[in-house]
């Protein structure tokens, strides 16, 4: 993997593996030197200055929950304290 190219908060990856880019994609986002970093597809016209990623999949672990908390209600309005859920 070769960086090519960043603005502010985004980099251009350039992968010597397509199987490398596809197993990111399928299992990221990921967190690296705590930050996240979510990766997609280039496409033609894309510019970095104004590039905005308009949602993302992310799991998150939470511990400590009562085991009252399992339910699809629970987890729902949990992840409204954490973000939009998608």
């Amino acid at each position: 993997m070769h960086v090519l190219g960043q603005s502010k908060i985004c980099y251009i990856f350039s992968f010597e593996h397509a199987h490398d880019l596809q197993l990111l994609i399928a299992y990221g986002p990921c967190a690296v030197a705590r930050a996240l970093l979510i990766v997609d597809y280039w496409r033609p016209g894309l510019l970095l200055e104004k590039f905005v990623i308009p949602c993302a999949r992310i799991w998150v672990l939470m511990f400590g929950l009562l085991l009252e908390s399992y339910t699809a209600e629970a987890g729902f309005c949990l992840g409204k304290a954490i973000g939009e859920v998608i």
